[in-house]
């Protein structure tokens, strides 16, 4: 269901949000300019910091689908931010020093944004009201008995999707993937030496998933559980399909895949396929289960997620020593 705003109490209009992601601090604000509801208690941000750490997934649940794909999306976008300032590290030879100042500058400054654009939604009518709505609101909300258990059986599937999405993801990337070495026809070139492992493994896949974010925004389909369960268990089509491009060192598989361009095509559908289902998984979830269970609900995903990533590295240094 929609996340829908009285007829007394029109938001102002779309084209004046904005989005502001960060991977780094793992957060995304999504904010529309407006003025406290009249008659709304007040409500204080210091109170609900933690919120910002462990619960941003649940904030956005509360919301239409396009905040839950922002956040999302936003987070996809900060892997961008990252392999472009690599990338352009490397092409000005800045020291790993000074690269590393920069890059820890730059986190702390987007921590900080995101931390105050936090605070500053408090201020506004649009985003109160939601967090506020349902049950006499955030207050009795808090308190409504939540069983984890029930939660479990509604998302169970979708826990095992964003499970299989990202375990079958971390086992090749980066483990396999930063492996991968341009057509020895580049040998001696600064695109073989320099710039073959930023461009393609970090950059294109950033972009490959940060666009499947967005495509899955758009178009929110599927919408069944079991179809987005296969899809996201057939991505593991993937894992020899990279394990057969050309990386080295190897002793036992042969390479298949020699050449850069059928490796940037594996990279971009891997990629795409990533981000895409995460997204779809991530805004369905939470639409399986009640309002007060939401933020619960988004606590299992990401946790799942975690175990995903987890279980994903102890297989990929498995994967490195079978090439």
């Amino acid at each position: 269901m929609r996340a829908e705003w009285p007829a007394s109490k029109q938001p102002c209009s779309s084209k004046e949000g904005w989005t502001l992601g960060s991977q780094g601090a793992g957060m995304a604000a999504v904010v529309r300019y407006g003025k406290r509801s009249v008659g709304q208690p007040p409500t204080r941000w210091t109170g609900d910091i933690r919120r910002v750490a462990g619960g941003l997934v649940g904030i956005a649940s509360k919301f239409s689908e396009e905040y839950m794909a922002a956040v999302v999306s936003g987070q996809s976008l900060g892997g961008i931010i990252a392999a472009v300032a690599q990338i352009i590290s490397l092409a000005f030879k800045i020291s790993p020093l000074h690269s590393a100042i920069i890059y820890f500058c730059i986190a702390d400054v987007m921590v900080i944004l995101s931390l105050i654009s936090y605070a500053l939604l408090y201020k506004i009518d649009f985003f109160t009201y939601h967090i506020l709505r349902g049950s006499g609101g955030m207050a009795a909300n808090r308190h409504r008995e939540v069983s984890m258990l029930v939660i479990l059986k509604k998302i169970w599937v979708y826990a095992f999707s964003i499970f299989a999405v990202f375990g079958i993801s971390m086992a090749v990337y980066p483990a396999v993937t930063v492996l991968v070495e341009s057509h020895p026809v580049t040998a001696g070139t600064d695109w073989n030496k320099i710039f073959f492992v930023p461009v393609v493994n970090y950059l294109i896949f950033n972009c490959g998933d940060y666009s499947g974010r967005l495509v899955a925004g758009f178009l929110l389909r599927p919408n069944n559980q079991w179809f987005i369960a296969a899809a996201s268990v057939l991505r593991i089509a993937g894992v020899p399909m990279l394990m057969l491009c050309n990386a080295q060192p190897r002793k036992h598989l042969p390479v298949v895949f020699l050449w850069d361009y059928e490796y940037i095509l594996i990279m971009i559908v891997f990629a795409f396929t990533n981000g895409y289902l995460t997204n779809i998984v991530m805004i369905n979830s939470t639409r399986m289960v009640e309002m007060h269970e939401r933020e619960k609900a988004s606590s299992v995903i990401a946790t799942m997620l975690s175990v995903g990533l987890t279980v994903g590295a102890a297989v990929g240094m498995l994967l490195v020593r079978l090439l």
